[in-house]
């Protein structure tokens, strides 16, 4: 998020408003689904081809997926209130509260105007 916010202060401004996952995306798929987004897969689900009982899932569409939990689904404080599961693994409110902190800290840094 530093890096997007140094890189683009308005694509920055879409992305945590939830506008934008592009960003999100991107970075997350860098280097292919090997790299750790096994996690992302429930038994029997592949991103590969599908084949005999694996079922092909989007590893586009599964970062999507976080992405609106964390950055669209805190808007509606009621919807997914206490978490999603996508593969094997369950992102709670924990996680929103987590990138939440981390932005105010960037924006109370940013609002201290340190020059290096």
């Amino acid at each position: 998020m530093m890096g997007l916010k140094m890189y683009d202060i308005n694509l920055y401004g879409d992305f945590i408003k939830g506008r934008n996952s592009e960003p999100f995306i991107k970075f997350a798929i860098y280097g292919g689904p090997d790299r750790y987004c096994h996690v992302f897969l429930s038994q029997g689900e592949s991103f590969g081809d599908s084949n005999g009982d694996m079922v092909k899932v989007s590893l586009r569409e599964r970062f999507d997926e976080l992405y609106k939990f964390l950055f669209i689904a805190q808007q509606h404080k009621f919807e997914n209130m206490y978490g999603i599961t996508i593969g094997d693994v369950k992102f709670t409110t924990r996680w929103k509260d987590k990138i939440m902190r981390v932005m105010t800290f960037m924006e109370a840094m940013n609002n201290l105007n340190v020059k290096f």
